[in-house]
């Protein structure tokens, strides 16, 4: 699958034989541009065990793990590396506005 124009301020970190599922990276697209409006998008982009994407930020201690059907959101503790919180949304357009409205609420990614 060829990454859309919403990658490019991304690193992102998979090659092509080793990608995530295209179902995923067409979730991670659509979270993505909802992100970007919020002024959130992610410094890089990883692939999950699973073919998924996990979308990782170096400024919080957060990572989005976009799956075929869910977005599951991890926030950790700032102390150690244990998560925290482990939520999941649904890859639908509400999903998507309850996931970026939870990380907005998240002080660590207010944009400064």
């Amino acid at each position: 699958m060829t990454l859309s124009a919403i990658w490019s301020p991304v690193r992102v970190a998979w090659s092509a034989e080793n990608a995530p599922s295209d179902l995923a990276i067409g979730n991670a697209e659509r979270l993505m541009v909802a992100l970007a409006v919020s002024g959130h998008l992610p410094d890089w982009a990883g692939r999950g065990d699973w073919p998924t994407v996990c979308l990782n930020w170096t400024s919080a201690k957060i990572e989005i793990e976009v799956f075929d059907d869910v977005y599951e959101l991890c926030q950790f503790s700032p102390e150690a590396h244990s998560t925290v919180m482990v939520v999941e949304y649904a890859a639908t357009p509400s999903g998507i506005g309850d996931l970026v409205s939870a990380m907005r609420f998240n002080d660590q990614l207010q944009p400064g």
